[in-house]
């Protein structure tokens, strides 16, 4: 791991559950939603690198039926906020 953390380019608040919350995540969900489901053939498997807070993949299995998705990420506190974006989604495709 690098001997910084890495750098958020914008403020991502926390809610009281451990999620976090990414302002470009709420305003670009939709349009990577209907990308994904114009170009992607379904059933798939999506491994999102630098996940983040976590929201895209907690948005996208419950839109787009028979999409699985895998977090990754180094930064645990992005780590903490998609084990809570994926307790709150209670999907088994996350």
């Amino acid at each position: 791991m690098a001997d910084k953390p890495p750098v958020a380019l914008e403020d991502r608040g926390k809610g009281g559950d451990g999620r976090r919350y990414s302002p470009s995540a709420a305003r670009n969900r939709e349009p990577i939603r209907d990308a994904l489901k114009a170009h992607l053939g379904l059933p798939a498997r999506v491994l999102e690198i630098a996940s983040g807070t976590g929201e895209h993949g907690a948005f996208l299995v419950n839109e787009l039926p028979g999409l699985d998705w895998t977090y990754s990420d180094i930064d645990p506190p992005s780590l903490e906020s998609q084990r809570a974006w994926k307790a709150a989604a209670q999907s088994e495709r996350l």
